[in-house]
């Protein structure tokens, strides 16, 4: 099948693409609406001034994200907002730092309703439906703004959908987790220094294969285990947010920040829909409502984080690297095909639906 890239596709689309992905992408004078609901209309906090009418239930979520990470960020968040809401009759416990096991553990919780909530990528459900991978295909979205239009839009509103149907987890909205760049003990320059790297990628099929095609040695392992990993040598680099690597404090272990800006990564967070469902009508409003805000608020958080990370980087000796980001496209882009287009049903389509997003 014939590559298509963002400069091929942004050449070929024309006005009339453009005037397209308006609609699509919701537009461009408005901010897109949190996927799997309608953004709110009001805080969810007005709830509580309205007076609250449902039941009483307690929920219990989890995330792998340590004490400053995002997700604890966005847990806490959203907790304060559906308590408030629903003037202490909802309440959530919040389990973090993986102490209910890794992402793989999350999702399945959240499918077979063992769990009621969590926050994990759409991409960790790719062996149940691998749509949600469309995130982290390298180099597709430049901006976080580009990601910000594309959660907006139908194509990613029916994306969830389906995942819902077919895994038990509703998408109460979506935030970002960083671009991810690289720490590691090689000094990186151009694509072809990645070869023979003995890096850490996370348990997903789509991460094996991407620096795969770099040359790199890839070794799969829990968010937990990576620090010790880079302190003996198991691994020579790991690759995440910067964010979440400072949350982590990996640059303890590590000579050199790669910024690459690789993948985009975004969590969600999720309910077990037949939770949910099981719920009053009032209950069901708040907590939908709670989730689209908490996500939404956190969108402009991470930006800055992330220029906070590679300083710290940098103040604890971390020697940062700006590389020859054309030699990292080129090799990251001529995966689309095997990594997601010719593999999924309708990938091509879902990539011109995402690309058509960055306006």
């Amino acid at each position: 099948m014939k590559k298509i890239t963002r400069r091929s596709f942004l050449a070929a689309a024309g006005l009339g693409a453009a005037a397209l992905a308006l609609t699509a992408c919701g537009g461009s004078g408005s901010s897109p609406a949190s996927s799997g609901s309608s953004a709110p209309a009001a805080s969810a906090g007005a709830g509580a001034a309205a007076g609250y009418a449902g039941g009483s239930y307690a929920l219990q979520m989890a995330h792998i994200g340590a004490g400053g990470s995002i997700e604890e960020t966005v847990s806490n968040r959203f907790k304060e907002l559906v308590e408030e809401a629903t003037d202490g009759k909802v309440t959530v416990e919040i389990f973090g730092n993986g102490q209910l096991g890794g992402l793989n553990d999350l999702v399945d919780g959240i499918r077979y309703d063992t769990l009621d909530m969590a926050l994990f990528a759409a991409g960790n459900m790719e062996s149940y439906n691998p749509k949600g991978t469309i995130l982290g295909v390298p180099y597709l979205f430049s901006s976080y703004k580009h990601v910000e239009n594309f959660y907006g839009s139908d194509t990613w509103k029916a994306v969830c959908e389906e995942l819902a149907d077919e895994t038990n987890a509703l998408s109460l909205g979506d935030f970002h987790t960083g671009f991810r760049d690289i720490l590691s003990n090689v000094e990186i320059h151009t694509a072809a220094d990645m070869k023979g790297l003995v890096i850490r990628v996370p348990e997903a099929p789509s991460f094996v294969k991407t620096f795969g095609t770099l040359g790199c040695n890839t070794t799969a392992l829990p968010a937990s285990d990576v620090y010790q990993a880079l302190q003996t040598g198991l691994v020579e680099a790991t690759e995440a947010a910067p964010s979440y690597m400072l949350s982590m404090n990996y640059q303890d272990q590590a000579k050199y920040c790669i910024v690459t800006n690789h993948i985009y990564t975004g969590n969600s967070i999720y309910i077990s829909k037949s939770k949910l469902e099981g719920m009053d009508a009032d209950a069901q409003a708040a907590i939908k409502a709670a989730g689209a805000q908490a996500a939404k608020e956190a969108w402009d958080i991470v930006a800055e984080a992330d220029q906070k990370a590679l300083d710290a980087f940098e103040a604890a000796g971390v020697t940062r690297i700006d590389p020859d980001l054309e030699s990292f496209k080129e090799a990251m882009t001529g995966v689309w095909g095997e990594l997601f287009i010719d593999n999924i049903e309708n990938g091509q389509e879902l990539v011109d639906a995402a690309l058509a997003c960055d306006i």
